[in-house]
């Protein structure tokens, strides 16, 4: 989508901000979020979205609110009601999103509920938002909501409620990791919650992981590369050409080294695959590359391509380096961006 000169006008401060700007402001108006339930806790959460041009609903069932919030004077007891108060105050949040996500009230339903997903509750004196993005371990997150109570009342709703419109934002920008949890106590000082690494089966598999090996393999003696897309039809694995040793033809002194220890995406066809995926409602998964004669470990090299100053470009995509002797696919590590660092685990190869 493109945005409106009115759109433009209304959400300028935003849009001058880093991690938005115009493609990020229309990615937050392309992606709504449902309600699960009412509460002053929710209406904050969804009246900081709505300003901010995220469309805004409801659950179909009807609200049970337990005390007004921001968006009307009397409770909006229905969704039609929730759409009057969203509709006065900002139109775009009552637009027909390309996708939705949730803000769950925890306890709430087990789920699957759709991504980008924040959820909301408590526990001792502390309120809990778990953040979980596409890409987060379902059985992570139902392992670190457990056992979690209602959202809080009172003052700390708004306090939660406004941190959760914020997590649900950096979410759909793509700026915050696949799944975090954040507890904030009764003075407002927030803690990041521990969590450990996920030990469930994740990666690629069948003849996606099969073509992908297949490439890297005829790269040899050079790095071979390429991604792995998502869409309606499932992964598929896109080969791509190194165009690191043309560039380091070009400037020896910017690019060291060769193409058979480092790879480089031609930019312009980077570029153009990126449009034509998004174009197609694909998404980029994960990058694929291969260490001739090397380990199947993200090296200090790949991790200051993939995280220049330690910020990662993708935080959302995953890694797979594919060590190869003699041609062929020995090992391989699964790598993913945790929100402090990236994560390795050995990543198991078809027999």
């Amino acid at each position: 989508m493109s945005l409106r000169e009115d759109q433009v006008q209304r959400y300028s401060r935003a849009i001058l901000l880093g991690p938005v700007g115009g493609r990020g402001q229309e990615a937050l108006l392309a992606t709504g979020a449902r309600l699960t339930a009412g509460g002053p806790c929710l209406w904050t959460a969804a009246a900081y979205l709505a300003a901010g041009g995220t469309p805004v609903t409801g659950p179909s069932a009807g609200l049970a609110p337990e005390a007004a919030g921001f968006l009307a004077a009397a409770e909006p007891r229905t969704a039609s009601a929730l759409a009057e108060a969203l509709s006065a105050l900002n139109p775009d949040a009552v637009a027909e999103p390309g996708k939705w996500g949730t803000l769950l009230a925890l306890p709430g339903e087990p789920g699957p509920h759709l991504r980008p997903l924040v959820a909301i509750g408590s526990r001792a004196d502390a309120a809990l938002l778990w953040a979980a993005g596409r890409d987060a371990c379902d059985a992570c997150f139902a392992a670190a909501v457990e056992g979690s109570g209602p959202p809080p009342a009172g003052a700390a709703a708004v306090q939660a409620g406004a941190l959760a419109a914020v997590l649900f934002e950096r979410l759909v920008l793509g700026v915050r990791p696949t799944l975090l949890g954040l507890a904030v106590d009764a003075r407002g000082t927030v803690q990041v919650l521990p969590r450990s690494a996920c030990s469930h089966a994740r990666g690629l598999g069948g003849s996606v992981l099969r073509a992908a090996l297949r490439h890297v393999e005829a790269c040899c003696p050079e790095e071979g590369c390429g991604v792995v897309l998502e869409g309606g039809e499932g992964p598929r694995f896109v080969p791509l050409a190194n165009a690191y040793g043309r560039w380091a033809a070009r400037d020896p002194a910017a690019f060291p080294r060769d193409a058979r220890s480092a790879f480089l995406f031609e930019p312009s066809e980077w570029l153009g695959l990126l449009r034509a995926a998004e174009a197609r409602g694909e998404r980029l998964s994960c990058i694929v590359h291969g260490h001739p004669d090397g380990p199947a470990a993200f090296s200090a090299e790949d991790r200051a391509q993939a995280a220049p100053e330690g910020i990662p470009l993708f935080p959302g995509v995953a890694h797979l380096v594919v060590a190869l002797r003699s041609g062929r696919a020995e090992a391989a590590a699964w790598v993913t961006w945790d929100g402090f660092g990236f994560r390795e685990r050995p990543h198991p190869l078809p027999e």
